[in-house]
């Protein structure tokens, strides 16, 4: 029986550890709008982004730029999106940051009677 070389066992132990951080979780007082101290306190993602993910579920809600740049107001040029963990959301390029927890649905910020 093969034994795993201490190479291979390094590789794994930085697979696992590489998208664990802590944060604290913040809500947004309507979609797409968080408060002005959510957007102040969102957990920014490193500039190295990472390549592999586990797929543990522990959701956050990813701040994406849209790319969109305009002249006029109003002009969304971010948008919040729900991912399945922190190492998911700040692998893509275009999200800056993100708080813990998933992002307010439309019916969360104006229930229907």
């Amino acid at each position: 029986m093969m034994k795993p070389s201490i190479l291979t066992i390094l590789l794994f132990c930085l697979l696992i550890s590489a998208c664990q951080e802590k944060g604290t979780q913040e809500t947004t007082d309507e979609v797409g709008s968080p408060p002005e101290e959510a957007a102040q306190s969102l957990i920014q993602c490193p500039d190295n982004r990472p390549e592999v993910c586990t797929q543990i579920y522990q959701p956050v809600c990813g701040l994406v730029d849209t790319g969109i740049r305009c002249i006029t107001t109003p002009c969304p040029s971010a948008e919040y999106k729900t991912f399945g963990n922190a190492c998911t959301a700040c692998s893509d390029k275009n999200v800056t940051g993100y708080s813990e927890g998933e992002c307010p649905t439309e019916e969360d910020v104006n229930p229907t009677e």
